[in-house]
């Protein structure tokens, strides 16, 4: 269940927004986009986020860090439709330990679509244990929050 506790992005600590189009395929046979289309735009906005304040998710994974997804959930307001230019505005809500949540705002059309949020688990990807955040993306977010 969405937490109310949890700060929305423009609250976050760090922020960013992305854009995605809607592609025909998301769409439903009612001309909605798909619920479950949106959980990969929400993977592409947090994605993007870590790439902005330095850290790409790819080098995450170099250095043997995996960030599985451990909750998950979503508030659907307005459909989004074929073609819309949805904007994902992301947040990183707190500073991170063993996990990082991830706050979200879609809208498009000047509406309100959905909000979100998300929960992310530091794991060694040898051992498939959990570990603490990387220090330099701490030091990282940080700086970013500092902006």
């Amino acid at each position: 269940m969405f937490d109310p506790k949890i700060s929305l992005p423009q609250d976050a600590i760090v922020r960013g927004a992305h854009d995605v189009r809607v592609r025909y395929g998301e769409t439903d046979r009612m001309g909605f986009v798909y619920y479950g289309a949106y959980a990969a735009y929400l993977e592409v906005a947090r994605v993007e986020l870590l790439r902005t304040i330095g850290l790409p998710y790819s080098e995450l994974e170099d250095r043997g860090i995996w960030l599985p997804v451990r909750a998950s959930n979503i508030r659907y307001f307005k459909p989004g439709y074929y073609d819309d230019v949805i904007k994902v505005a992301v947040g990183i809500c707190e500073r991170p330990k063993a996990k990082i949540a991830f706050s979200y705002r879609l809208s498009a059309r000047g509406e309100i679509l959905a909000e979100a949020w998300t929960e992310l688990a530091f794991l060694n990807a040898q051992s498939g244990r959990p570990t603490r955040c990387p220090e330099d993306l701490l030091a990282m977010i940080d700086s970013a929050a500092s902006k």
